[in-house]
């Protein structure tokens, strides 16, 4: 196998593979993919190699460095199990510190690519039947597969959420310590458990005679308003690159969209608007305590931040009309 030896993310890529699938031989070389803020996607196809995966149009996907589980491949393997609509996980594990999992290939473009003069009216029902389709599998199955690589703390999206402001509290400044009193303060029960994406929206669906959902990094087994609440506020925010003058209305127009995203999902799966709101603040509030504990690190190293940092005083601004404290919004 031969990569340009300037590209070091290609050769550390070319070197996992032949360290997990030793005897293997790439067809063409490996293609880097778009998308995946966190992670590093890779297409590629095998020559030579294990006879379920050689021949096959595959995907490599490499974690960062600091991430310390595999629990997104053990979910998304599972759910493709059980009929979910997601590439098939072949293999996964870890490679000198590196997690890894290796996938079909889907082809297609994403739901915003798609047909992007749709969207607005297309999407949020999109959003909204692929969201209950994941909400309705057994999370049993999900949860014993999490278990067996000691990553039960997957199995509760609520107490990880809480556990990350908490992280950032001592950065983010003392106002925030009285939305985290709030969060507290109102902490509903999860009576139902689902499996959640964490992440879902059109960048992450891929379309293709069907829908197929990607990126799984932030999946975990939660509340069903978990997820509602985090597609509500992907839509509203726009965390994206966009110019200055462009946000407010692609924003106004995202609100829209989240409204009808909601009102989408409700018809299918009722639950109350309090519940909603109190995962509509926990999410937001992680959010801005992460970009607000990462304001002297350099964007440009944490695409992530990157994008969600633009939007700190909607954020902020949401969280004062929600909850009724005092942030200082702009």
């Amino acid at each position: 196998m031969s990569v340009a030896a300037s590209d070091e993310s290609l050769s550390a890529a070319v070197r996992l593979i032949e360290s997990v699938l030793p005897g293997s031989t790439l067809a063409d070389g490996l293609d880097r993919l778009n998308g995946g803020q966190s992670a590093q996607i890779f297409r590629f196809r095998l020559a030579e190699g294990p006879g379920d995966i050689r021949g096959r149009e595959l995907v490599l996907r490499l974690l960062p460095e600091t991430a310390s589980s595999m629990t997104e491949a053990v979910i998304q393997a599972e759910v493709a199990k059980h009929g979910f609509a997601t590439p098939l996980i072949r293999r996964f594990g870890n490679s000198d510190g590196r997690r890894y999992s290796v996938m079909d290939h889907v082809e297609g473009a994403t739901l915003f690519d798609a047909d992007r003069l749709g969207a607005l009216r297309r999407i949020p029902n999109q959003l909204a039947d692929v969201m209950v389709a994941l909400h309705d599998l057994d999370p049993a199955p999900v949860k014993e597969a999490l278990a067996a690589i000691d990553c039960a703390s997957a199995c509760d999206a609520q107490s990880v959420a809480l556990a990350d402001i908490d992280a950032c509290l001592g950065v983010a400044g003392p106002t925030y310590q009285v939305v985290r009193e709030w969060l507290s303060a109102n902490r509903p029960p999860v009576t139902r458990e689902v499996v959640c994406h964490g992440d879902l929206h059109a960048l992450n669906i891929l379309t293709n005679g069907g829908l197929s959902v990607i990126d799984w990094e932030l999946a975990a087994i939660g509340d069903p308003a978990f997820d509602v609440a985090r597609t509500k506020l992907l839509m509203m925010a726009v965390p994206m690159e966009l110019p200055p003058f462009a946000r407010p209305l692609i924003q106004r127009f995202g609100r829209i969209s989240a409204q009808r995203f909601e009102q989408a999902y409700l018809a299918h799966s009722p639950m109350s608007s309090e519940l909603i709101c109190w995962y509509d603040v926990l999410h937001t509030t992680r959010i801005a305590v992460k970009v607000l504990a990462a304001h002297d690190e350099p964007q440009r190293s944490n695409p992530v931040i990157a994008g969600w940092a633009p939007t700190l005083g909607l954020l902020t601004r949401r969280i004062e009309s929600l909850t009724g404290a005092q942030l200082g919004s702009s």
